[in-house]
């Protein structure tokens, strides 16, 4: 896909291999800029100043945005009880805090995906949202 990419992220080491295989699946270039933040979309304030400056400064035009379970940021798991559904509904809660923001940046077209790290550490990856 033609445009220059950035990807934030969280900065959870468990994501590293199964997030570049990943972005390779989606075609992201491997000279995308890479966003890496404690909880990832967690400060919304952090990511939006990230993200305005990749746009204005660095001439993104793709992003995509990546939120996990688990994340220790917010306490792992346990915040949530040890369900792994309630921590599924809370980081999708912490995407869709940030997404309309996002949608008012011109000229960016992003993606939002939540990482499933299982109990295993075997990470797989759902679409939550997207903005052509």
């Amino acid at each position: 896909m033609a445009g220059k990419w950035a990807v934030f992220r969280c900065v959870d080491g468990r994501l590293n291999e199964p997030l570049e295989n990943f972005l390779r699946s989606f075609d992201v270039p491997p000279n995308h800029y890479s966003f890496t933040l404690i909880g990832g979309t967690k400060d919304n304030f952090r990511v939006l100043t990230d993200l305005e400056f990749a746009v204005s400064r660095l001439g993104i035009s793709r992003a995509i945005f990546v939120q996990h379970t688990d994340c220790l940021a917010y306490g792992g798991r346990i915040m949530c009880g040890c369900s792994e559904d309630a921590d599924r509904e809370f980081q999708i809660g912490e995407i869709r805090r940030i997404i309309d923001d996002i949608r008012k940046i011109e000229g960016l077209t992003s993606w939002f995906f939540l990482a499933h790290i299982d109990d295993n550490g075997e990470v797989s990856f759902e679409e939550i949202d997207k903005n052509k």
